[in-house]
C-alpha cells in the first residue's frame, strides 16, 4: 500500500511538471524545454531541468548568464524549475521520443528528442509501475495499475 501511495505521488509530481512546462511556453510565448540530467538517453530519475528555450536548441547551456533568473527578458534562457535526483528505490525512463529531452511549444504542443509522436515515461518502484503518457498535442494522462509494463 506505501508503495502505491509513493508511486501515486511520483506520477503526479511528474505529471505536474510536464504540465508547468506546457503552460509556462503558453503563457510565456517561446518554447520551454524538459531536459533529462542523467547525461543518458531513457533515465530521467537522475533529475531534470525546465527551462525557457528562447533559441529552441534543447540545451541550458548558459541560461541566465547574468545569475539573475530573471525569466521576463526575452531571448534570456532561464530556469523555471530544477529537479534533483529522486534519490528512492523508483526509477523513471522514457525511450524513442522522449528518450533525452520534451519542448513544448507556445501552442503547447510537444515534441521530444526522438521526433514528434506520443510517447510515454514509466516510474517504476521494485517491478511496479505506472505510465505517464504524453500526446503530441501536450496532454498527459497517469495510467494505473497492471499493464503499466517496463519495470525491470
Amino acid at each position: 500500500m506505501l508503495r502505491d501511495h509513493r508511486l501515486t505521488t511520483r506520477a503526479n509530481d511528474f505529471l505536474a511538471e510536464l504540465q508547468l512546462a506546457k503552460s509556462e511556453a503558453i503563457r510565456r510565448g517561446v518554447q520551454v524545454t524538459m531536459l533529462s540530467s542523467s547525461g543518458t538517453d531513457e533515465v530521467w530519475d537522475d533529475g531534470w531541468v525546465v527551462f525557457t528555450d528562447w533559441d529552441g536548441d534543447e540545451s541550458r547551456a548558459d541560461p541566465d548568464a547574468n545569475g539573475d533568473n530573471d525569466c521576463e527578458v526575452e531571448d534570456l534562457d532561464c530556469f523555471l524549475r530544477v529537479q534533483d535526483s529522486i534519490n528512492t528505490t523508483m526509477s523513471i525512463r522514457s525511450g524513442g521520443t522522449f528518450a533525452r529531452w520534451i519542448s513544448f511549444d507556445p501552442i503547447g504542443e510537444v515534441r521530444g528528442s526522438g521526433g514528434l509522436g506520443n510517447g510515454t515515461f514509466v516510474i517504476c518502484d521494485t517491478g511496479v509501475g505506472k505510465r505517464v503518457i504524453l500526446s503530441t498535442s501536450g496532454s498527459a494522462r497517469v495510467v494505473d495499475g497492471e499493464g503499466a509494463g517496463g519495470c525491470p
